[in-house]
């Protein structure tokens, strides 16, 4: 069984390729971050306390009155 499996992940692997992700910039992981807060703030009241705590240790982003937002 372990054979098979193992025969089928290569395969995959191959297939799959190994070609690198492209590299995400500080700024762009930030607000595809930010992106996800903002929607959980949203949608998930029960998690603000979570986000406010992220912002507070999060550069360049700040509470404004309907979430988290970025720092102008």
């Amino acid at each position: 069984m372990v054979a098979i499996a193992l025969r089928k992940l290569q395969k995959f692997t191959y297939i799959a390729g190994t070609e690198p992700e492209p590299e995400i910039s500080a700024e762009e992981e930030l607000l595809r971050v930010l992106k996800i807060k903002q929607t959980t703030w949203v949608n998930a009241p029960s998690l603000r306390d979570r986000i406010k705590r992220w912002v507070e240790k999060t550069d360049g982003v700040v509470m404004g009155e309907n979430g988290p937002e970025f720092r102008l």
